[in-house]
């Protein structure tokens, strides 16, 4: 009797320690759904979003030979998004950029160095434009989010071009940007990632927005 008691409790044990890993594995499935419901809990509860941030821009595309450069700032950029759902955002934004150089253009399209200057003068403008767009974030988690934006932009300038040692304007221009193009632009930003919770640093490497084509980074916070 003795015996079989044993061989029973053997196999009561046996059984148990065969359904012991099946039981832990839904035990961590259940705190991995627990864990991501109340990830997303917290990204509903933060909907509204500001960042500023900086990128660059390099605006205008053309060169012209002996140019000296006063200044030349990268993008400034100021956004607001809103959180429709647990992925998806929409918003806007506002940046600017503005340049200053003096410049030298050669007669005939020659830039040797002993090329005779045909012009030298002052240019100075002001590039700003507006962007809506929506943003989806592809991979979600409490500290880290990946994402990529899309939408239209509208860009408008201000440029003033003078003779140097005088106040005489050559050339001057205010309208929407670019000149011979449509107007209304795409506003695309293939990969971005965010790092925070509600103080956070963002990094896109590349795109084409307001916001800048190359190295666009900066600062948010979420409420």
């Amino acid at each position: 009797m003795r015996i079989k008691f044993y061989i029973r409790l053997l196999s009561v044990f046996a059984m148990a320690l065969m359904c012991l890993p099946a039981t832990l594995k839904a035990q961590q499935k259940s705190e991995r759904r627990l864990k991501i419901e109340e990830q997303r809990a917290e990204l509903m509860q933060t909907r509204h979003q500001i960042r500023v941030g900086i990128g660059a821009f390099p605006y205008p595309l053309y060169s012209h030979y002996n140019t000296i450069t006063k200044y030349d700032t990268p993008t400034f950029s100021l956004e607001y998004t809103y959180r429709v759902e647990e992925f998806l955002e929409i918003g806007g934004s506002f940046a600017a950029k503005f340049y200053n150089r003096n410049c030298a253009e050669s007669r005939y399209g020659d830039f040797s160095n002993d090329a005779p200057f045909m012009s030298e003068y002052g240019e100075k403008g002001t590039l700003i434009a507006a962007s809506v767009f929506a943003r989806y974030s592809w991979f979600n988690r409490r500290w880290v989010s990946f994402y990529s934006s899309l939408g239209i932009m509208l860009a408008y300038e201000f440029y003033e071009q003078r003779e140097l040692g005088s106040n005489n304007i050559v050339s001057s221009y205010k309208g929407l940007y670019p000149r011979n193009f449509t107007s209304v632009l795409p506003d695309f930003v293939p990969f971005g990632v965010r790092v925070g919770r509600k103080f956070f640093a963002y990094f896109e490497p590349i795109g084409y927005s307001n916001r800048g084509v190359l190295c666009m980074f900066g600062f948010g916070y979420k409420f």
